[in-house]
């Protein structure tokens, strides 16, 4: 399998051998690019048990036909086989692995054939079925911060350096609290 031509056909056979062929190049890609052995293993292993979940479908599934629903109803089947569940966390880690191994496929397929766009919907769930939200400030502590930095920036006006980094603060928070952005 040769690394050297930078686009290959996106289907030559069934799910299976076509999800391996990518994985092969994708693989050796990450190779090349030396990232650190535990990555390689991880990412290996993560498609490596998609490639065996889609053995029970290789004759109905293409690989064009990956989505959302294909990798929810892959996720589901590995929480339901675990003894404890999966977390969150490693929910999100294998929705991570797949949206960089199809990134990798959308861009090197001849076809031109977008699957990471067929994923643009897939997100972790929480218990009650929504997405973690970011908390988000209420007036009064937008308020407060406000005023806040606001006695900061006048304590420091009297010198100049100070005074700029301080304004430059104050702008820098206003801008982060309205415009909705959160850690």
């Amino acid at each position: 399998m040769a690394i050297e031509t930078d686009v290959w056909p996106l289907s030559e056979g069934n799910i299976v051998t076509d999800l391996e062929r990518w994985k092969g190049i994708y693989i050796n890609l990450l190779q090349a690019r030396r990232c650190a052995p535990r990555t390689l293993t991880i990412y290996s292993a993560v498609i490596d048990e998609l490639i065996e979940y889609s053995r029970q479908f290789q004759d109905e599934v293409a690989i064009s036909d990956i989505g959302t629903f294909f990798i929810t109803r892959f996720l589901d089947y590995k929480d339901k086989r675990s003894k404890k569940g999966i977390s969150d966390t490693t929910r999100s880690h294998y929705i991570k692995v797949f949206k960089a191994f199809f990134k990798f496929i959308d861009g090197n397929n001849l076809e031109g054939f977008g699957i990471l766009y067929n994923l643009r919907n897939l997100t972790v769930k929480n218990q009650n079925g929504q997405g973690k939200k970011k908390p988000a400030y209420s007036d009064e502590q937008v308020e407060k911060i406000i005023l806040t930095i606001e006695q900061i920036r006048k304590k420091t006006e009297s010198h100049e350096t100070r005074a700029f980094t301080s304004t430059r603060n104050f702008l820098l928070t206003k801008f982060v609290l309205f415009s909705g952005i959160r850690a």
